[in-house]
C-alpha cells in the first residue's frame, strides 16, 4: 500500500468508526462511496438519505437523525471527495482497490442498493 492508498484508508476508517464497526457499517461506507461517485453526493445512497427503508421513524425523529449524521459525516466525506477530485475518478478507483473498503464501493456501483426505492 503506497502512502496515497495509506491516506484513501485512514480517512474511510475515520468513517466506519462512526457507525458500531461491523460488515453493516462497511456496507455504508461503501454505499456511500459508490453514491459519491456516481452522483457526486455520499447523501445519495439509499442507507443515509432514505432511512425509512430500515427504520420506522417519525417524520421529526427523521429530521433529527439526518442532522445529526450530517454534522458526523459532512466532515469525513468532504474529505473523500477532495481526493476524489484531486486524483480524478480512474485514480480514485484504482487505489481504493487497494483498501478495505474497495469491494463493497466497486460492487455497489453497479448495485440497486444504490438507487432510492420508491414509497409505497
Amino acid at each position: 500500500m503506497n502512502k496515497e492508498q495509506y491516506n484513501l484508508e485512514q480517512k474511510l476508517q475515520a468513517i466506519w468508526r462512526l457507525g458500531d464497526q461491523d460488515e453493516m457499517s462497511i456496507k455504508h461506507v461503501g454505499h456511500g462511496i459508490a453514491a459519491l461517485i456516481t452522483y457526486g453526493d455520499y447523501t445519495w445512497a439509499a442507507d443515509y438519505r432514505f432511512p425509512k427503508c430500515y427504520f420506522d421513524l417519525t417524520p421529526a425523529q427523521e429530521e433529527r437523525a439526518l442532522d445529526n449524521l450530517d454534522k458526523r459525516l459532512e466532515p469525513r466525506w468532504s474529505k473523500i471527495s477532495a481526493l476524489l477530485g484531486k486524483w480524478g475518478k480512474d485514480k480514485f478507483l484504482e487505489d481504493l482497490q487497494h483498501t478495505s473498503f474497495g469491494f463493497y464501493a466497486l460492487i455497489y456501483l453497479d448495485s440497486s442498493w444504490l438507487y432510492p426505492q420508491e414509497e409505497n
